[in-house]
C-alpha cells in the first residue's frame, strides 16, 4: 500500500496508436480557451484535459465538486500489433497539498497533546480523527479510480 494514493495500469489495445489518440481526442474537452473549437459534439465529452503527441492529462467531467477525483496521466505507445496505454491515476496536486497539510497539523496536535500536555483522551481523539480522514480519503479515491478507469477503458475500446 502506498502512503500517497495513486494507481498504475497498463491497457493493451488492438488499435493503432493514432486511432487510440483519435478516440480519446473525441471525448476530451480542451481546458484552454486558446485552442480551436473541437469538431466533435460537446455533449459527448467525458473528460477534461489535453492530449498531444500521444500523451494525455485528463480527468472525468463532473457536474459538482469532487475532492478525490483522480487526475489521469497517460502515454500511448505503438506496437507491431496495436498499442499500449500506460496510465497513472493520482490525486490533483491541490487535493494532495490540503490532505498533507491537515494531516500534518493533526499529527503535530496529536504529538503535542500526547507528549507535552499528557492529555490521553484528546491525543487519542486526534489520532483517530487523523486515521479516519486518511482512510476515508483512500477509500473514496480508490472508488473514483475504478469509475474513471472503466470510463477510460470503454472510451478506448469502442
Amino acid at each position: 500500500m502506498n502512503l500517497l494514493p495513486y494507481k498504475n495500469s497498463i491497457l493493451i489495445l488492438p488499435f493503432k496508436a493514432n486511432e487510440v489518440e483519435y478516440k480519446l481526442r473525441k471525448r476530451i474537452k480542451p481546458l484552454q480557451d486558446d485552442l480551436p473549437e473541437s469538431p466533435f459534439e460537446p455533449t459527448k465529452y467525458l473528460f477534461n484535459g489535453w492530449i498531444k503527441n500521444y500523451k494525455f492529462r485528463i480527468s472525468k467531467r463532473i457536474q459538482h465538486a469532487d475532492n478525490f477525483l483522480p487526475l489521469i496521466v497517460g502515454k500511448i505507445e505503438a506496437t507491431s500489433k496495436g498499442s499500449i496505454l500506460f496510465v497513472t491515476y493520482r490525486m490533483f496536486p491541490s487535493t494532495l497539498f490540503y490532505l498533507s497539510f491537515f494531516s500534518l497539523m493533526l499529527l503535530l496536535s496529536f504529538l503535542f497533546f500526547l507528549l507535552i500536555e499528557k492529555n490521553w483522551l484528546t491525543s487519542g481523539s486526534l489520532l483517530l480523527l487523523l486515521l479516519g480522514i486518511y482512510l476515508i480519503s483512500i477509500l473514496d479515491f480508490n472508488q473514483k479510480v475504478r469509475i474513471s478507469r472503466r470510463l477510460l477503458e470503454k472510451t478506448v475500446s469502442e
